[in-house]
């Protein structure tokens, strides 16, 4: 699992003014005290002690205990974040897990930032889609999946963690050609599935939907193609948000075979940005 210094947590404002208060609070009810065994002739020390005492777990309690809704945003977002900025922020988390399982607070953060940038209904031109229908080269990796694992995504799971496979789509908008790629021991053994698509409509942001038809697919072993037209069908998908570097994908639909889900919300990074 990795681990990222984004999600540190430090108390917020609030709480430090929630123990602020109580502070002040805990000394004005100290000094009623006292000067009430003043007034009476009595020993003081031992009420100055177990009043310090009491200041003190008063001001802790407060500090580890934060209210709920602290609690809840302690995880957010800033909100004074722009579009680009939180895509580049889930983008950059993405790419330092390196395929791994996010953390249960990382994985928060990035589904709270799915619903934000699909808020932004940014613009969805054609081309940001890609210019190569061949994983080699125009491959966008699938990383991180909202919604019941589809089948391609268990495939890649069989043999982790030997190996590091590699889900993803590549699409060329020039030619209207897609091609979904799923290894399962490397490029040595994977699944494609190969078709075309177009859009639904002239609508130019997002959320924007194309038509799939899937007109081949199988496996390749060892750079030998066993496709066949068995594996084929119609399908949709609709975008969710696109830039030059991540693009959220969802399924309004099931697709042929149930390969996925009605529902699923798939981010997929291209696939240029990493290193290895």
């Amino acid at each position: 699992m990795a681990t990222y210094p984004l999600l540190t947590y430090a108390p917020s404002t609030s709480i430090q003014v929630t123990a602020k208060a109580s502070l002040h609070q805990s000394v004005k009810g100290a000094r009623r005290r006292v000067a009430h065994c003043l007034a009476e002739g009595r020993h003081v020390l031992p009420m100055i002690s177990a009043g310090l005492c009491a200041i003190g777990a008063t001001v802790t309690r407060k500090l580890r205990r934060p209210c709920k809704e602290t609690q809840r945003s302690a995880w957010a977002w800033p909100w004074e974040w722009g579009t680009a900025t939180l895509a580049a922020e889930i983008r950059d988390l993405l790419l330092a897990a390196k395929g791994d399982p996010l953390e249960a607070d990382a994985r928060q953060m990035v589904e709270q930032g799915i619903d934000r940038l699909a808020e932004a209904r940014v613009a969805c031109p054609a081309e940001l889609l890609g210019f190569s229908s061949s994983p080699s080269d125009g491959l966008w990796r699938s990383v991180f999946i909202q919604g019941k694992t589809p089948k391609w995504e268990e495939n890649a799971r069989l043999l982790r963690p030997l190996v590091q496979n590699k889900v993803g789509q590549a699409y060329d908008a020039g030619k209207g050609r897609v091609t979904n790629y799923g290894e399962i021991l490397g490029a040595g053994l994977h699944f494609v599935a190969e078709g075309s698509f177009t859009p639904v409509d002239d609508a130019g942001q997002c959320p924007k939907e194309f038509d799939v038809k899937i007109e081949q697919g199988g496996l390749v072993i060892l750079g030998v193609p066993l496709l066949s037209t068995a594996i084929s069908g119609p399908g949709l998908v609709r975008v969710l948000y696109i830039d030059e570097d991540i693009r959220i994908f969802e399924s309004p639909t099931d697709s042929p075979d149930r390969w996925e889900e009605q529902g699923l919300r798939v981010i997929q990074v291209r696939d240029q940005l990493y290193k290895d």
